[in-house]
């Protein structure tokens, strides 16, 4: 590998879980590619979405979408024998029939179950709760596209909308205080991103600020956008319901949130083409390294509102992911954050705690920071 800059993080990007080892040789047999072309070339999906050719303790026997993945034990792995002959992760799309499926001891462990159905199973005798910070986040996008929102273009009007939600609100009257929140876009616990450095930057609610910001603005009297967002829960929380709540703290101040939520599929190509007034999303990690978040912030994400991020952040951005001294880093980071915050392009909304619930027979199970991710070994 041959690195421009040596002190960028590399290594922590290589043992991640997307970098898991394939067999190459297997995968070009069944249409892989590997070169500059390989978005268009690559034809291996298919072989794929059916096959294993990786080195991992498990391997894949079947997958139906929407319905089930079945696994079976890797007799060869190189790290001994795999605790499970077979692993079947199967799709449960009402939380309620998890609950009563894990109760029945049908399944053995219930993921993205609502607060209020977890708080239900303290006490059970068969079953454990447990839980982890997360590194995945829900946030909310505004453009800076004039021809989209013509206030939301000006970035007082942004600002005025960040300083109108509820945040505590949202982390305790939703997710029963099992969540945090970063200032900008890189999740607490990861370098440059703190509760203490939260806590400085990141915007709370003020509704005089807000007001006093949309008379900057030219908006005394508010006004309104189109909000997207998809069916669907984190940390078992649906986007309907926040979506539903910041359109009650926003109408306040007579700023008014169209809810329009769209399907997965519409949503994620409308988002990326940067074609999206507003949209309700989250983030979720490659790997637990502080550049994935920031490099993305001001380029790719940074497309998809409209923000022409200026040269010297984006050199900022290089800069901190280099730095070897984490005290310059954090410093390098906080000066990051603080240009993110102002922007109010992308406002993080929460940062959750994720609680899974288990059979008392499965020990052992830890939680990881991306939630779904969970070492079978």
């Amino acid at each position: 590998v041959n690195m421009v800059d040596k002190n960028q993080p590399l290594l922590s990007l290589l043992v991640a879980v997307p970098f898991a080892i394939c067999d190459s040789k297997l995968v070009m047999e069944h249409g892989g590619f590997s070169g500059p072309e390989a978005e268009k070339q690559d034809t291996a999906t298919e072989w794929l979405n059916q096959e294993s050719a990786g080195a991992g303790a498990y391997k894949l026997v079947s997958w139906t979408r929407n319905s089930e993945i079945v696994l079976e034990r890797n007799s060869n792995y190189w790290r001994g024998t795999p605790a499970f002959e077979k692993v079947i992760i199967r799709h449960i799309g009402d939380s309620a029939a998890q609950v009563l499926t894990l109760k029945r001891g049908d399944i053995d462990v219930a993921f993205n179950l609502t607060p209020e159905q977890l708080d239900s199973l303290k006490g059970n005798p068969d079953v454990n709760l447990l839980k982890t910070i997360s590194l995945d986040y829900m946030y909310m996008t505004l453009t800076s596209e004039p021809t989209y929102n013509e206030a939301l273009a000006n970035m007082a009007c942004r600002q005025a909308v960040a300083y109108s939600i509820d945040y505590d609100g949202l982390i305790q009257g939703l997710l029963g205080g099992f969540a945090t929140r970063p200032a900008a876009f890189i999740p607490v616990g990861l370098s440059g991103s703190s509760e203490e450095i939260a806590k400085k930057y990141r915007y709370t609610q003020d509704y005089d600020k807000a007001k006093a910001l949309l008379e900057d603005c030219g908006r005394p009297d508010g006004f309104s956008f189109e909000l997207n967002f998809a069916k669907a829960t984190i940390a078992g929380t649906s986007y309907d319901i926040v979506a539903q709540k910041i359109e009650s703290d926003l109408s306040k101040v007579k700023i008014k949130a169209e809810l329009t939520p769209l399907n997965q599929v519409t949503l994620r190509d409308k988002y990326k083409g940067g074609r999206s007034t507003a949209v309700l999303t989250f983030w979720n990690p490659d790997a637990p390294e502080a550049y994935l978040w920031s490099q993305a912030s001001v380029y790719r994400v940074a497309d998809r509102v409209r923000w022409k991020v200026p040269q010297a952040l984006k050199d900022l951005v290089f800069q901190a992911a280099g730095e070897q001294d984490h005290a310059k880093q954090d410093e390098l980071y906080s000066q990051y954050t603080e240009a993110l915050v102002d922007q109010a392009n992308y406002l993080i909304l929460f940062q959750p705690i994720y609680r899974v619930a288990t059979r008392k027979e499965i020990t052992g199970y830890e939680p990881t920071a991306a939630g779904w991710h969970v070492d079978l070994f």
